[in-house]
C-alpha cells in the first residue's frame, strides 16, 4: 500500500501529466489501498464534514446537491470539474465569472460533493467521469488525515460509484 501511495504522491505532484508506470503490479497495490482505506472509514465513521472557515466553493457544491439540478447548476458542475481536472484542486472562493479570489485550497470535503455531482452530470461520458472520481479519490485517500475530514456516507457513496464504473469498464472489453 505505501508503494501505492508514493506512486500517488509523485503522480499528483506532476498533475498527471506524463506519468507512465510500468508497474506489473499496480492494480493490485491499487486494490490493497482501497480496501485499507474502506476499512479505516468504517472503523471511523465521521458524520459531520469539517470546513474550513468561510468555504464559499464548498457551501455552493452542497447546495448543488441537496438541491434539484438545473441547467444552470448542470453549468456550475462543468466549470468546478474543468478547474479540477486543469488544477487539480479548487480554491476556497470563486467570483461570479468563476476566476479565483483566494490561493487557499478549498475543503477535501468539498472534492467529495464534486465527485458526486460529476456522477450525476449528463454531459460527460462515463470515461470523463470515472477518470474525475479516480483523482478526487487518489486525493482523499492519499492520507488518513483527509478521510477523517470527511463524511463518511458521502466518501463511500462515491467509492462505491468508483468501483461500479471500473467493473463496467474492465468487463465492457
Amino acid at each position: 500500500m505505501q508503494k501505492y501511495n508514493n506512486l500517488l504522491k509523485k503522480s499528483i505532484k506532476k498533475k498527471y501529466k506524463g506519468v507512465t508506470i510500468f508497474e506489473n503490479k499496480l492494480y493490485d497495490f491499487y486494490i490493497l489501498q482501497r480496501n485499507d482505506a474502506l476499512q479505516y472509514i468504517k472503523k471511523k465513521k465521521n458524520i459531520k464534514d469539517i470546513v474550513k472557515k468561510n468555504d464559499s466553493t464548498y457551501k455552493s457544491l452542497k447546495k448543488i446537491y441537496i438541491s434539484n439540478q438545473s441547467k444552470n447548476n448542470e453549468k456550475k458542475i462543468l466549470i468546478f470539474y474543468q478547474k479540477f481536472e486543469n488544477h487539480l484542486c479548487l480554491k476556497i472562493s470563486y467570483n461570479i465569472r468563476f476566476k479565483k479570489l483566494t490561493n487557499t485550497e478549498t475543503s477535501i470535503s468539498t472534492y467529495v460533493f464534486l465527485g458526486l455531482l460529476i456522477y450525476k452530470n449528463k454531459f460527460l461520458n462515463k470515461l470523463q467521469k470515472i477518470n474525475c472520481i479516480l483523482k478526487i479519490l487518489d486525493k482523499i485517500l492519499k492520507d488518513k488525515q483527509n478521510i477523517n475530514l470527511c463524511n463518511h456516507r458521502n466518501l463511500l457513496l462515491l467509492i462505491n460509484i468508483e468501483k461500479k464504473y471500473l467493473k463496467k469498464i474492465i468487463y465492457e472489453k
